[in-house]
């Protein structure tokens, strides 16, 4: 997309925080392969030689992203050598964690929350702690469902709070309803997002999932949005179809591109997360022609 920044791998990472708060930097045009044509490359090579291949790629400085939207496709691709590698030595696991946990792989999400303390009983990896609740769509464990009223309160951090705020909205069950509305007292410099939140489950929503992705991507560009939606494309599905990501256009004083991840259910499709992945300045509207 026009406009986009080139983001390093740290910034995929804390995609959240660092689109949601502040502007991104934008990177030094540069000659070399973009993360995308390497992962591309590395998807060329021998299987005994990709791991090799991803551990350089995670060593990168500066990685050249030129399109978040299409470097998550193709990083889908790799998950189980990823797992492989966060499992083993000689990869720095905490950005591969990060990614996994990124991603939404229940092995990585897992280990995450193993390495977060307890709310208020420790310090907190703010980038960790984002990449998790961004995930908790469907909290399965009283931990996760505690982590997500601690960062709608806002104890987690800006980009963590954004998420957990998102995730007990998109979930729109009674128990999110609840502890939305004890946030909504908790945390009054989120006000206008919770009541955003809190009248989208009012409305009747029901759970993002279903059989058909391409209005599955549909109805979650439309909960997730926070402006007027522009655009939805239409839905990548992994190789091993387990997976797939839509991306999503909304306005609200600047364009917001977004990425919504669905993971493969019994039942068909169900919304594992969204993730903001960039914004760009865009020029107001030209005035209306004068009445002649």
């Amino acid at each position: 997309m026009a406009g986009r920044s080139r983001r390093t791998i740290q910034i995929i990472l804390t995609l959240a925080l660092a689109s949601w708060l502040r502007p991104l930097p934008l990177m030094a045009q540069t000659d070399r392969p973009s993360a995308e044509q390497e992962l591309a490359r590395i998807g060329r090579l021998p299987r005994a030689q990709q791991a090799s291949a991803l551990k350089a790629l995670f060593q990168t400085k500066d990685l050249d992203i030129q399109d978040p939207e299409e470097f998550i496709a193709q990083i889908f691709e790799f998950r189980q050598l990823l797992a492989e590698l966060l499992s083993g030595k000689g990869i720095k696991e905490k950005e591969a964690l990060g990614l996994l946990t990124y991603l939404g792989e229940p092995v990585a999400v897992r280990q995450a929350l193993k390495q977060l303390p307890e709310p208020g009983a420790g310090e907190i990896d703010h980038d960790l702690a984002e990449a998790v609740v961004g995930q908790l769509i469907q909290p399965a464990t009283e931990r996760e469902w505690n982590l997500l009223a601690y960062g709608a309160k806002g104890e987690l951090g800006g980009g963590a709070t954004h998420y957990a705020i998102q995730s007990l909205k998109l979930n729109a069950s009674p128990r999110a309803r609840a502890l939305l509305e004890a946030a909504l007292i908790a945390n009054p410099e989120r006000r206008k997002v919770i009541e955003d939140a809190l009248n989208y489950i009012r409305s009747g929503a029901t759970p993002l999932e279903g059989t058909d992705l391409t209005a599955l991507a549909t109805r979650a560009a439309n909960a997730a949005k926070r402006g007027k939606l522009l655009a939805v494309r239409t839905p990548h599905v992994t190789r091993d179809g387990q997976r797939a990501i839509a991306g999503f256009d909304y306005h609200r004083g600047c364009r917001y591109s977004n990425i919504a991840v669905f993971h493969r259910t019994a039942r068909g499709w169900r919304l594992q997360s969204t993730m903001i992945t960039g914004v760009a300045l865009t020029p107001p509207a030209p005035p209306p022609p004068p009445n002649r």
